[in-house]
């Protein structure tokens, strides 16, 4: 199998001759990485996260994304509620809310409320339990809900379908402190044999802001 390093920028063409392409990714966030995922086109090719499963703590992070359809009145209502047995929950956070009069409601040791929409974005609750390996956890929205063991949440998202455009609800664990804010990333990436490989790399921080690059097109 034949290779090389395609020096390309984000947004650029090139015809190749080899089966596969060096892609070289370097991120400088302005707040901690938490993942960065690698697409050919609508295709996932890997998730890179600056952490291992060892570095996971009592942190649980529940998504709520997507939207009704696409177009006008587009609007999905996320006003929901969360539970926990046997554990506590410390502190919880919300991220991805810019409205005040929306976000964390109430909050106890054992629950919470939130209010919150999303039009095709996303938005999030963080909770820091008094222990990452115990209880259960629970949640109701108007559009999806479920339950899991505190312990079976990992690095893999738990997805809760909610129907419309990519509506869902996810559950996972995160370090309790996440630092990291560069990351540099090299992989060899196969060319498709017919048709264009579009390359290009969503980052997502902790904060909830998201960058995404202009693709690279290579073609044979």
């Amino acid at each position: 199998m034949s290779s090389c390093e395609i020096r390309r920028f984000s947004g650029d063409i090139a015809r190749v001759e080899a089966d596969e392409a060096e892609l070289h990714v370097k991120i400088r966030g302005s707040a901690p990485i938490e993942r960065v995922e690698i697409f050919d086109a609508e295709r996932m090719i890997e998730c890179v996260r600056p952490y291992t499963a060892a570095d996971l703590g009592a942190r649980v992070r529940l998504v709520y994304q997507g939207a009704e359809y696409r177009g006008r009145a587009r609007t999905t209502n996320w006003d929901g509620e969360l539970a926990v047995e046997g554990n506590e929950i410390v502190r919880a956070e919300v991220i991805n809310n810019w409205n005040l009069d929306r976000g964390l409601q109430t909050q106890s040791s054992t629950g919470l409320t939130w209010k919150a929409v999303t039009t095709g974005n996303y938005g999030a609750i963080d909770i820091w339990l008094k222990n990452g390996l115990a209880g259960r956890l629970s949640f109701e929205t108007r559009h999806a809900r479920g339950q899991r063991d505190i312990a079976s949440l990992g690095f893999e998202r738990h997805v809760f379908s909610a129907g419309g455009l990519d509506r869902a609800v996810k559950l996972y664990r995160l370090p309790e402190r996440m630092t990291e804010t560069r990351v540099d990333i090299r992989r060899r990436v196969r060319v498709r044999d017919v048709g264009d490989t579009r390359l290009y790399v969503r980052v997502t921080q902790e904060d909830g802001h998201r960058a995404w690059s202009s693709p690279i097109y290579l073609f044979r």
